[in-house]
Order: structure tokens, then C-alpha cells, then sequence
């Protein structure tokens, strides 16, 4: 209140847009109620404190939330979807190793299945020759498989969809195309990882040493002749 008291003395004493009546009128005014201010309980006037910031913090907020909305339709980062095929070809020939079989696990009910397009689409552009999802939803493979082919009508490229095969089994990925991609049930992932084990322990009972070429065995007997992951992407718990 004193500082707009001190603006309306300088107002005054700058211009001559005010007479003497209105002048005297306004500066009363402003007194008085700085004088009732002062006359208040302290919860009161604390109160009126608290407001007073309150508001500041929700008009900052709200002027911040403006400014990223602005902002986001502004500025367009680019995404995997608007992504040229030199572009993805350039982040490949970026990479010191380029792994051979990556693994996407999705444990979450709902996923967004363009996304999940869009990453094989970079796959197959950087090098990596096998794909797997696993994930607990059977309709996955059908819904991938038809939008991996809009994405490539999209990028104006037969040579994604010649020379891409889709598997919903490991020991039908022959190897044979140049990009594999391999679909499974994380119950099934499950199932075949006990099975394995429970075999282990079977030939450990029968024999005191275990050797790495018998594991990799068992191993290959489940899986066929697929690598294993050298990256894995988990999304979801």
C-alpha cells in the first residue's frame, strides 16, 4: 500500500492529468484502507498474505504451462516415425558394434504398437538381423506385421518387406532372410527358460561336471539356431 501510495506522489508530480480534488480524494482513500489493513487481527492480514502468493504461484504455473505449449508446437524434435531411411542408415554406420539380436520385452497390457514398428523399422536400417518380441498379447504379431507394411509403403520401400520375415516360433527362423523378426509369449519365455534349467539340474545329477557346449546344447534345442540377444529393451514390470 505504501508503494502505490509513493506511485500515486510521483504520478502527480510527473504530469498534471489530475487536479487537486481528485488527487486529495484518491491519496485519502488509499491512507484509509492502509490503515484498516494495519488495524486487522494477524490472521487476517496473514491471509491476505497467503492469497496474494498463492495467486502469484498458480499465474506462474499457468504461464509456464502457456509458454511449453507454445513451445511444443513450435519446435518439432524429430521421432523415429518422421525419420528418413539415410537417416536411419547414417545412425547405423554411427554405431562402434552393431548388435545381431535384440530383445524387446513388453510386460506392460497396453502398448503402443507404431511404436513398436517404428523400432523395427531402425532395426532393420542399422544392421541387427534379429528381432524378438516378447510380450503377453497373442494379436501382436498380425497387428505389427500389417502396420510394418504401411511404414515401408510409407518410406517408398519394397526391399524392408522382400527381405523381412516374421516367426512366431524360434525354431521356424531359419536364418535364411536378412531380417528376422520373432514373436513370443512371455508365458512361453517363461515355460522354455524352466525347461531348460530343469534339464541342467537333470544332467548334473547324472554327471559331477557340467561343460558350456551342453548348455549351449539345450540351449539351441529350445531356441534353434537364432544367437542370443546381445540387447534387450524391457518396457513395463
Amino acid at each position: 500500500m505504501r508503494i502505490l501510495l509513493f506511485f500515486v506522489h510521483h504520478l502527480r508530480s510527473k504530469t498534471n492529468c489530475c487536479n487537486d480534488f481528485w488527487f486529495n480524494k484518491m491519496t485519502s482513500l488509499l491512507e484509509r484502507k492502509w490503515t484498516s489493513v494495519l488495524n486487522q487481527p494477524i490472521h487476517h492480514v496473514l491471509n491476505v498474505v497467503f492469497i496474494a502468493v498463492h495467486g502469484a504461484v498458480v499465474m506462474w504455473r499457468i504461464l509456464k504451462l502457456v509458454v511449453m505449449y507454445l513451445l511444443s508446437h513450435q519446435i518439432k524434435i524429430p521421432t523415429l516415425r518422421n525419420t528418413s531411411a539415410e537417416t536411419m542408415q547414417a545412425d547405423g554406420r554411427k554405431l562402434t558394434k552393431t548388435p545381431l539380436h535384440l530383445i524387446i520385452i513388453i510386460g506392460e497390457k497396453e502398448y503402443n504398437c507404431d511404436s513398436i514398428v517404428d523400432m523395427l523399422v531402425w532395426s532393420f536400417f542399422i544392421g541387427i538381423r534379429y528381432v524378438t518380441i516378447s510380450s503377453k498379447s497373442i494379436k501382436l504379431r498380425n497387428q505389427c506385421q500389417m502396420r510394418f507394411e504401411e511404414r515401408c509403403l510409407k518410406l517408398s520401400s519394397t526391399i524392408i518387406t522382400s527381405k523381412t520375415k516374421f516367426h512366431s516360433d524360434y525354431m521356424f527362423a531359419t536364418g535364411n532372410q536378412d531380417f528376422n523378426v520373432v514373436f513370443t509369449a512371455l508365458k512361453n519365455s517363461k515355460a522354455e527358460f524352466m525347461n531348460v534349467c530343469k534339464e541342467i539340474c537333470t544332467s548334473k545329477t547324472r554327471s559331477s561336471v557340467i561343460k558350456l557346449d551342453s548348455i549351449d546344447h539345450l540351449v539351441k534345442e529350445n531356441t534353434g539356431n537364432i544367437l542370443e540377444p546381445d540387447l534387450g529393451l524391457c518396457f513395463g514390470p
